[in-house]
């Protein structure tokens, strides 16, 4: 038992090594979001109305958005990212500190540093996640790289499918590469490496993020402190979700929840008749361009909240009353079935979703929904109502030359973090203000019980269905660049349809990192009747990796192809094609 233990703080340890190890990344990135935070600070203080704790740690997400569109303009300029531009754009962050300098002495209390340190721990934590990975996880990564590789060499053709200065049929969600290529430049460091510490550091922003919108929310500090804790310790979303690679969609977390915060802003100033500067509209533009370059679908995301949200509050205005499971003894009936019903679709749809919860913890859920519902009726409405509606979202397909639809279920998991987070803070926010004595020794047994679920309980550490690459595909690829020719082209495995292919072994990262050409094929084709058409389009060697989806040896043996080398699960096949031998040694 003591060992077990052992072995997890040591683990946990390795991730704030990493933290500290990656020092010039944190603290590139760091300093720029703070310098641009100021500016959102600026912007925020003129909407009026907003204590100091949430000023701060609204506009240190929303200084992130900030860094989204520049990165994103420098890209479509073509302007490549180097080492030469750290020293002016240290000078022009330092004009814009001393430029809002009132604002940055502001952001300094007890409060927004204990947040601070918050902030730091659940990024040292997640960071266990990338200690043993060689390259990011999973297929999407390998397109990733190739988009950041393109961004930092614009002299060069593009080597990536999607290109930010193409056709909208090449279009993609820009903003993370474009950030990551700009780290990567500035410091040097390797594209893989920046693209999965980025990924991680846009997880703890997320949890950060739920800070101010719950503090509006419950008007309660320990509310929201509550929100952050249960997030953060206890939810496995949505650090399970970086096993996809779905690094644009889990950046864009803390956008969709920077930009909600922002609605129910300015849905309260317009019940209470306060007048909307244009400082808002100016914020409220920026956060939904710079969450659309995070992720397209947020634009979605986003619509939908802003028209469920009107519909709320202009029923709320016709009535003239606060709707409340507590108060309205008339509708009860009706409501108290509206509120079961969709506590339930909200289950099951997690559950159709696979979202990675226990089974014991979809039974908390439902309970967790009803209450927040008798607390908070209108809220927890619109909370559920809004992923419900995206899931509904997501039957409907686009027909285009490719089959596409507005919601796919990895992203639908992801969101799945924001109803269940903030469903928890409506609750915990009700507790405090029915238990107002108990207050403070309850959120001390969260967090204490919480310290001990990420030291001891959680798996911080990537799940084996996702890791493509190890040890023995990079000794592979040494030997491939060494031994095969220039006109060589590797077939590779792949999951999918045809145009559509995904890579689904080692073999995918040949051409990003060697510059070898590959060609995807499906897993389970037939060597033996495809031998032919392989050796016509040019194919001269089969990718084999030993896993789940990785190419059947067997068959190719059968098909007469010869094992030239072969270490570990990793093995490589030269194809007969007209019985002549490509491999030159």
């Amino acid at each position: 038992m003591w060992e077990l233990d052992f072995a997890s703080l040591l683990l946990i340890l390795s991730g704030f090594t990493s933290l500290l190890e990656n020092w010039h990344l944190f603290l590139i990135l760091g300093f720029s979001q703070v310098a641009a935070s100021t500016v959102i600070a600026w912007l925020l203080e003129n909407t009026g109305g907003l204590e100091q704790d949430i000023l701060t740690s609204l506009s240190f997400v929303g200084g992130m958005l900030v860094l989204v569109i520049v990165v994103l303009a420098l890209a479509w300029l073509k302007i490549k990212p180097s080492p030469n531009y750290l020293p002016p754009l240290s000078g022009l962050l330092l004009i814009v500190l001393l430029w809002q300098a009132r604002q940055l002495r502001a952001m300094f209390s007890i409060k927004t540093g204990l947040l601070a340190l918050f902030f730091i721990f659940i990024l040292g934590v997640r960071m266990v996640f990338i200690q043993d990975l060689l390259v990011p996880p999973y297929a999407d990564s390998i397109q990733h790289l190739q988009i950041v590789q393109d961004f930092l060499k614009p002299e060069h053709p593009a080597q990536a499918f999607y290109q930010i200065s193409a056709g909208p049929e090449r279009y993609y969600h820009f903003g993370f590469h474009a950030l990551a290529s700009w780290l990567s430049g500035l410091t040097t460091s390797e594209p893989v490496l920046v693209i999965l510490w980025l990924g991680q550091y846009f997880q703890a922003l997320a949890i950060l993020a739920l800070y101010p919108m719950t503090r509006i929310i419950s008007k309660n500090t320990l509310s929201a402190w509550g929100v952050v804790v249960t997030s953060g310790m206890f939810l496995s979303i949505p650090a399970y979700t970086s096993n996809w690679g779905k690094y644009p969609a889990i950046a864009s977390l803390a956008a969709i929840i920077f930009g909600l915060t922002l609605l129910y802003m300015f849905f309260e100033k317009t019940k209470q008749e306060n007048k909307i500067t244009h400082h808002f509209y100016w914020l409220s533009v920026l956060a939904a361009l710079a969450a659309v370059g995070l992720h397209t679908r947020t634009m979605v995301v986003l619509t939908w909240a802003f028209l469920l949200g009107t519909l709320i509050y202009k029923i709320k205005a016709k009535n003239n009353k606060t709707i409340s499971l507590a108060s309205i003894k008339s509708d009860w009936e009706l409501i108290s079935m509206t509120a079961i019903s969709l506590a339930v679709f909200l289950n099951v749809t997690l559950f159709l979703l696979e979202v990675p919860l226990h089974s014991q913890v979809y039974i908390l859920l439902f309970g967790i929904s009803m209450v927040s519902f008798y607390i908070n009726f209108p809220l927890t409405f619109i909370i559920i109502a809004w992923f419900l509606g995206l899931g509904l979202v997501a039957l409907f397909p686009i027909f285009s030359k490719d089959f596409i639809v507005l919601m796919d279920r990895p992203y639908l998991v992801i969101l799945s973090f924001i109803p269940i987070s903030l469903s928890v803070g409506i609750c915990i926010s009700g507790a405090i203000k029915y238990k107002l004595a108990w207050r403070q020794p309850l959120f001390l047994l969260l967090l204490i019980v919480g310290l001990a679920n990420v030291l001891f309980l959680q798996n911080h550490k990537p799940d084996e269905c996702c890791i493509f690459l190890n040890d023995d595909d990079l000794f592979s690829f040494v030997w491939m660049q060494q031994n095969l020719p220039a006109s060589a082209l590797v077939g590779v495995a792949a999951t999918g349809q045809p145009g559509n292919y995904l890579p689904a072994d080692g073999g995918g990262w040949t051409e990003p990192m060697l510059g070898i050409p590959t060609r995807r094929l499906f897993h389970q084709t037939n060597f033996a009747t495809a031998n032919s058409s392989l050796c016509q389009a040019g194919l001269t060697h089969i990718y084999v990796d030993g896993l789940p989806n990785s190419f059947d040896a067997l068959a190719l043996l059968n098909a007469d192809a010869k094992h030239v080398f072969g270490l570990g699960n990793v093995s490589i096949y030269q194809l007969d094609c007209d019985g002549e031998s490509v491999l030159q040694n």
